[in-house]
């Protein structure tokens, strides 16, 4: 019996061929969406693959991005838009170097999945609604890194990541204080809260949209690809989050990537070769190399250290077990340049790598739950 989200890959699938019947959209048959133990998806080959051989179309439209908004939601998103751009400017010429904003699109692309994941007004059966039903649960993103206590996390004794979590609260925050809600709240705070935050905080409408805000950052900063300006593929500006694609399970560049996403115009032929036959900017994920029946496919995350992994994924891939000597390097309020911290300088830090690499393997759950099962006490 498939599960919840298996069933909304299917509807989503679904949607997508009835949407672009003919350019547009193409799914290998052999592509397929499986649940894993811990309540996610993996995509897998049902069949043998050849190399270069095309998997997924995705055409650009069907993205959730900035640029790709119906005329209700650019409007809010336009207010959004100008007062984040302000609380942002604000914020970095006051904290002396203590925040590290994020550009201010990833939190206009936070409210678009807000009204995406709300359902409030919204078809039921459109790609959209289709596909913010595949996206991890509320419950489920609470074993993300911004929910956890940052109390709890430390490494080498100075606090670098802990550090890093809260301003990362902080930030979030303050954004929300200062532009999300100011501008949600004249009325329209209905359409972008999700369900379970409503009902969790039925007397507070303040209270269930920054649940609603938080949720939808880490979909936004967890699920998001580098995104563009408009439909020219020369012009790159915030984040995309594009359907089925952001459901491959990935690795760092120098990890043991097996397909390859790429940004062309309909149809794509082979690999990275398309052909232009009708100005359909759209995106494929191609097989990097010959993939057996059965096989996972691993996209690529691109170039990031452990603390990056932890900080975006909420989880510490295996292959940095294997390689202990990678420096990290994350912004730190007690220097003013960057910090180095070489993972193989202690037993602790080894544990604390085994410890992450756990999160990822197994999904035990967050700092509390680790703090409790770490052999040498790192949290």
């Amino acid at each position: 019996m498939r599960t919840e989200r298996e069933a909304a890959v299917v509807t989503l699938v679904k949607s997508l061929e009835r949407a672009y019947p003919e350019r547009g959209f193409k799914i290998h048959p052999s592509l397929a969406f499986l649940a894993t133990e811990g309540g996610g998806l993996r995509a897998v080959t049902k069949t043998p693959i050849d190399r270069d051989e095309i998997l997924l179309v995705v055409p650009a439209s069907a993205r959730l991005a900035n640029w790709n908004l119906s005329e209700e939601e650019g409007d809010d998103l336009e207010r959004i838009l100008d007062a984040t751009g302000l609380k942002c400017n604000e914020l970095q010429q006051n904290s002396d170097g203590l925040f590290h904003v994020n550009d201010q699109h990833d939190f206009v692309a936070a409210v678009a999945v807000m009204r995406a994941a709300s359902g409030v007004g919204l078809p039921g059966d459109t790609v959209r609604s289709a596909h913010a039903a595949t996206w991890p649960s509320e419950d489920d993103v609470r074993s993300m890194p911004v929910h956890w206590d940052a109390a709890c996390v430390g490494i080498g004794g100075k606090g670098l990541l802990r550090e890093l979590l809260d301003e990362r609260g902080k930030l979030l925050r303050a954004i929300f204080d200062g532009a999300v809600w100011p501008v949600l709240s004249r009325g329209g705070a209905a359409r972008f809260t999700l369900p379970g935050a409503g009902q969790r905080h039925p007397h507070s409408a303040r209270d269930a949209l920054w649940e609603s805000f938080v949720y939808a950052f880490i979909i936004v900063f967890s699920r998001s690809h580098s995104g563009r300006d408009g439909d020219s593929l020369d012009e790159r500006l915030g984040p995309e989050i594009v359907p089925l694609v952001e459901l491959f399970n990935g690795a760092d560049d120098d990890g043991d990537t097996n397909v390859q996403f790429v940004s062309g115009m309909w149809p794509f032929i082979r690999g990275k070769m398309f052909r232009n036959e009708c100005d359909l900017p759209c995106g494929a994920v191609y097989a990097k190399r010959h993939l057996e029946e059965g096989e996972e496919l691993i996209i690529s995350y691109g170039e990031l250290t452990p603390i990056d992994f932890l900080v975006k994924y909420g989880t510490i891939p295996r292959q940095f077990v294997a390689r202990p000597d990678m420096a990290d390097k994350t912004e730190s309020k007690r220097y003013n340049n960057r910090v180095n911290i070489r993972w193989k300088t202690s037993k602790r830090a080894r544990c604390v790598l085994r410890c992450l690499t756990n999160i990822h393997s197994r999904r035990i759950g967050g700092a509390k739950k680790l703090r409790r099962l770490c052999p040498c006490g790192s949290f």
